[in-house]
């Protein structure tokens, strides 16, 4: 690890996930903390003082880009929180756009892509041969080319346009 570290610089400890909504992003982040061996939180409200257990060391900021660049108070709680991380805490954070305020703490970017209507009625396909539907095939198609992400998934961000 340390010829690692010498050739390459540290690692980085945060990584923001961004794309629009209902992409994945959180089920990703999410999907990440419960395979991982590392004691985990999920952050999801940044108008108070972040704190969790010492044991720690995975954090998710989900929904980092609901803060706004002019609401000073979480912008000051999570540069706060940023500023002061531990050495042994990883930060994963999601969002469609980090709040320029804060894009200091994330220097990596993953973006993830939007899933295109071929991919979408794949999905539903799939989950539709599963469970008993009485949608035409021509209604599944309908909504797989009107729909995206975050109608999908359950997430606020979508609907059928």
């Amino acid at each position: 690890s340390s010829g690692i570290n010498a050739e390459y610089g540290e690692p980085p400890r945060t990584l923001v996930v961004t794309g629009a909504s209902g992409t994945g992003k959180t089920l990703l982040c999410r999907t990440i903390l419960q395979v991982s061996p590392l004691t985990s939180a999920i952050v999801s409200d940044f108008s108070k003082n972040i704190s969790f257990e010492p044991a720690t060391r995975l954090v998710l900021l989900d929904g980092i880009d609901s803060v706004k660049a002019d609401d000073t108070e979480r912008i000051g709680t999570l540069t706060t929180f940023l500023s002061n991380l531990p050495p042994s805490v990883f930060v994963l954070a999601t969002g469609c756009d980090v709040p320029p305020p804060l894009r200091k703490f994330f220097p990596i970017d993953l973006p993830m892509p939007g899933l295109t209507s071929a991919s979408r009625l794949r999905i539903f396909q799939h989950f539709l041969s599963l469970l008993p539907s009485r949608l035409s095939t021509e209604e599944v198609e309908m909504v797989a080319t009107r729909a995206h992400g975050g109608f999908l998934w359950g997430g606020s961000g979508g609907g059928v346009p």
